[in-house]
């Protein structure tokens, strides 16, 4: 098994469904090919790294489990043991504490009187917290992109060809085709 397959993440594999390999697609290849188009787009090898790191921690926190606790009587969340090291492994590419989002992802932060109180999150708004927070930063980083693509097809050396820009239309329900 190699860090490409998709049974390693969560987020690849959403139903459940197990693994679909097709013949006649090469996974490094074709990752190759991006890579190479970037440098082409003016990518530096700085930001070629950064945009895998922040993929990387994306597909890492996906794997990341929740078990219910109880809070006082309330239901709570902790990470699960069998998903530590995916926390870990996140936390590490992303650069940020591991205790500090293991309380982001667990129990939202409430001012009261002064005072700040963590109140535990149950399992779902745990989840939700995850994917919440892993979208929006998947979200800035393929917004970030489309940017950094719109400028070099906008420079000088494109001035003679007709305005070039990149837009993406995202249609709801396009992916449960069959």
């Amino acid at each position: 098994m190699s860090l490409s397959d998709p049974a390693l993440f969560d987020f690849l594999n959403p139903q459940g469904k197990g693994v679909t390999t097709v013949d006649s697609i090469n996974d490094e290849k074709d990752f190759e090919e991006v890579s190479n188009s970037f440098r082409i787009m003016g990518f530096s090898t700085s930001d070629i790294n950064d945009i895998s790191k922040i993929v990387a921690g994306v597909l890492h926190y996906g794997n990341v489990k929740f078990n219910k606790i109880d809070v006082g009587g309330d239901e709570g969340s902790e990470i699960n043991p069998s998903s530590v090291d995916s926390l870990y492994t996140a936390c590490d590419i992303w650069g940020v504490k591991s205790d500090d989002m293991n309380r982001v992802l667990t129990s939202k932060c409430l001012k009261t009187m002064g005072d700040m109180v963590h109140v535990a999150y149950s399992t779902a708004a745990a989840i939700d917290a995850r994917d919440a927070m892993v979208k929006k930063v998947y979200s800035e980083l393929f917004q970030i992109m489309v940017n950094m693509i719109n400028k070099v097809l906008s420079s000088e050396t494109n001035k003679s060809r007709r305005e070039n820009f990149i837009g993406v239309l995202d249609i709801f329900g396009f992916e449960s085709f069959d």
